[in-house]
């Protein structure tokens, strides 16, 4: 076995037992199992604790009991715990271990037999060879949070203009994570996740999203309950001991994946630096063995068009970020209706992208049971369609508007369909389509007895004048002048300030 299949072979073993360490009473290892020397450190405290459960402070405490500092003991923990693992196979990575252990110990008598000096590789070369072919089948599988959206143990940035609703979409994330459930309505997390929401938000914009989302999604409380943490916070994640803390946190609750609205827990800072302090933190928490998501805002606001892998270059998160989710608005943002439609963008180093527009109704705070949370997603395909559409409904109304005032602009005498034409100032090919759609709607109609009235054969148009409703008072009474009321306050439409 080559050492660093070796090595990936001992993490995994180490890696159930951590998650499970009263296990160790049912697959115990014989001597020289391990080839790596810090391997064997970590199994033999593990031995000599003998813990029924997994605690960091402790193992931390042998190890630098042993000789080792306490920093190299945590990254000796934290490369473990990001190891990949399958705890069903247990029993196979023992079965593997012990075979080596006796093939190495047979291995030995028979040198020591021959009188040979024998000298153990126990730590990997610096430089491994391997054939083209060695390195195909050396490729692993892409593990997803989100398959085809989202990879695990990959950092990844939410990024979007101000007011793009960036936490929203990080709240139904988290608990579609959390849950095992379904991202914006559709993406299904892998499984359930240990997931932790890092933000300085005011806990009740927080409580009010989480709210929404759950009122839509109908989770399973208890399971939220046991995987989503939260931690609303202004500690200065520039400080050390502030990033300590985090890592502790990390720990302490074992998450798996990591969503972090730093906005608030950031110092002012250059673009650079501020990336360069996001990869710190990304860093920390990969080490920690969780998968970090972060949000952040660009710099400027941006056209209303889906977002590019330019603009995540331009923000200065593609010096952490290797997968991102972009999200920008389709359309402006009208005050009061509660209504969002976004494009999102989403790609990464595992080979997946692609876009999609999603509409989102939050309602407002006046509608029966208060705002709300409602997604939709959209192919591009669909939207293109309908905005070509609505911007040929458009140029028609446009065009109508323009025959109407040409209409209204000339005497009855002179509105023959060739002058309202040369009134109007526009096009032949143009003119009659647009002429003929109205005469079809009956916007346009001939005025009777015109060809008399007129002493003339070409007959005159005029719009046509709808029928008042016999109940319908007029909008303001004849001789009447409308009486000037005081200016009236205009409600606030409150949005969600993310």
């Amino acid at each position: 076995m080559k050492p660093r299949s070796a090595e990936k072979l001992e993490a995994a073993w180490l890696a159930c037992i951590l998650s499970q360490p009263e296990l160790l009473d049912d697959y115990e290892l014989p001597p020289g199992a391990f080839q790596l020397p810090w391997h064997e450190d970590l199994y033999s405290t593990l031995c000599t604790a003998r813990m029924r459960r997994y605690d960091e402070a402790e193992i931390v405490w042998r190890l630098t009991s042993a000789g080792y500092d306490e920093r190299e003991a945590t990254q000796l923990l934290r490369k473990i715990w990001r190891s990949e693992r399958d705890l069903s196979s247990l029993p196979r990575y023992t079965a593997e271990l012990g075979k080596r252990a006796a093939q190495q110990a047979a291995a030995l008598l028979s040198l020591r037999r021959h009188n040979e000096i024998v000298a153990l590789n126990v730590s990997p070369p610096p430089f491994e060879t391997q054939s083209f072919s060695q390195l195909l089948q050396s490729a692993e599988a892409t593990e997803w949070l989100l398959p085809g959206l989202l990879a695990r143990n990959s950092p990844g940035v939410i990024l979007g203009p101000g007011k793009t609703l960036k936490t929203s979409l990080a709240v139904d994330l988290c608990g579609a994570l959390a849950s095992g459930g379904k991202f914006l309505g559709q993406y299904e997390a892998t499984r359930p996740y240990r997931v932790g929401f890092v933000s300085g938000d005011d806990r009740q914009v927080l409580l009010d999203l989480a709210r929404r989302w759950s009122d839509a999604s109908k989770p399973d409380r208890k399971r939220l309950d046991d995987n989503w943490i939260c931690s609303l916070s202004l500690a200065d994640l520039a400080r050390d001991e502030n990033l300590h803390e985090l890592q502790k946190w990390i720990w302490k609750n074992q998450l798996e994946v990591v969503l972090l609205d730093p906005q608030e827990l950031l110092p002012l800072m250059s673009k650079r630096k501020q990336a360069e302090l996001l990869r710190t933190i990304t860093r920390l928490c990969l080490e920690c063995g969780a998968t970090p998501l972060v949000c952040c805002q660009t710099r400027k606001s941006l056209p209303l068009r889906a977002m590019q892998y330019a603009d995540l270059q331009a923000s200065g998160c593609e010096a952490f970020a290797r997968q991102w989710l972009l999200v920008n608005r389709r359309q402006a943002y009208q005050p009061g209706s509660g209504a969002h439609q976004l494009w999102l963008t989403f790609g990464g180093d595992a080979g997946h992208e692609g876009v999609v527009g999603v509409d989102i109704a939050e309602g407002n705070l006046q509608d029966p049971g208060g705002k709300r949370w409602e997604v939709n997603l959209r192919a591009p395909e669909a939207i293109e369609q309908e905005s070509a559409q609505r911007t040929h409904e458009e140029t028609e109304e446009r065009r109508s508007d323009t025959i109407r005032k040409a209409i209204g602009q000339l005497p009855e005498s002179h509105a023959s369909k060739s002058q309202i034409r040369t009134q109007a100032g526009m096009n032949g090919p143009r003119f009659t389509a647009t002429w003929n759609r109205m005469i079809a709607a009956g916007e346009i109609e001939p005025v009777p007895d015109s060809a008399a009235k007129h002493q003339s054969a070409v007959p005159r148009f005029q719009l046509t004048r709808a029928p008042q409703e016999k109940n319908e008072p007029d909008p303001v009474p004849k001789n009447t002048s409308p009486r000037r009321e005081p200016r009236e306050c205009v409600g606030e439409c409150l949005m969600t300030n993310d």
